[in-house]
C-alpha cells in the first residue's frame, strides 16, 4: 500500500475514534452514565465553560457537578445533539470543534411547571491520543444562543404511547438490543 494511501486511512480512523469519543459523551450526559462519561476524558483533563454559575476545573469535577442534585430532575426530558464536527488532526493531538443544541425541561421551580430551555454552542476539545486511544484533554464551551420559553399546551400527537426516554440505564437504548430475539 502506498504511504499516502496508508496515512490517509489513519486519519479517517483516527477521525472516527474521535467522533466515536464525542458521540459517547452525549450519550452519557443524557442517560446519566457517570461511567461512560469518565472514560470520554483522560485522567486530569481539564473544562473551562466560563465564570459561575458555570464550570471551570476537572472534568472529573464536573462529571460529578453535572450527574448532581442541582441539575435537572431524571424525569425531565434532556437532549444533547452533537453536529458535525470539524477534526484537525496533529500527529498525538488533534482540534477539535463540535457544534451541538442542548433542549431540557430547566424549570427551577417546579411546582410552577415546565420551561422548556434550547441552547446552541460548540465544544472546543483538544483531544489526545495515548497508548492508540484518543479522549478528551481540555475542552472549552462556547455558548452561542439560547431561549427559555413555555412549552405548548397540546399533547404532541406523535408522541403519544412512545415509551418517554429516561436520564438513566433503564432508558430503552440501555435495553432494547439485549430483548431482541436471536437472529437464526
Amino acid at each position: 500500500m502506498d504511504q499516502q494511501l496508508e496515512q490517509g486511512l489513519r486519519d479517517l480512523l483516527d477521525k472516527q475514534e474521535i467522533t466515536d469519543v464525542i458521540l459517547r459523551y452525549q450519550r452519557a450526559i443524557d442517560r446519566r452514565d457517570v461511567e461512560l462519561m469518565h472514560d470520554c476524558f483522560w485522567p486530569g483533563a481539564t473544562m473551562d465553560y466560563g465564570n459561575k454559575p458555570y464550570f471551570t476545573g476537572l472534568a472529573s469535577d464536573f462529571i460529578e457537578f453535572s450527574m448532581g442534585p442541582n441539575t435537572t430532575r431524571e424525569d425531565r426530558p434532556c437532549l444533547h445533539a452533537v453536529l458535525s464536527s470539524t477534526i484537525e488532526l496533529h500527529g498525538d493531538l488533534a482540534f477539535v470543534e463540535s457544534p451541538y443544541i442542548i433542549m431540557l425541561d430547566s424549570t427551577p421551580n417546579w411546582e410552577q411547571g415546565r420551561l422548556d430551555y434550547i441552547v446552541i454552542g460548540r465544544y472546543l476539545d483538544r483531544f489526545q491520543r495515548r497508548d492508540g486511544v484518543w479522549k478528551i484533554r481540555e475542552r472549552a464551551g462556547v455558548h452561542d444562543f439560547s431561549r427559555i420559553s413555555l412549552p405548548p399546551s397540546v399533547v404532541d400527537m406523535f408522541a403519544v404511547g412512545m415509551p418517554v426516554g429516561k436520564k438513566s440505564k433503564e432508558d430503552l437504548s440501555y435495553t432494547w438490543y439485549d430483548s431482541l430475539p436471536p437472529v437464526e
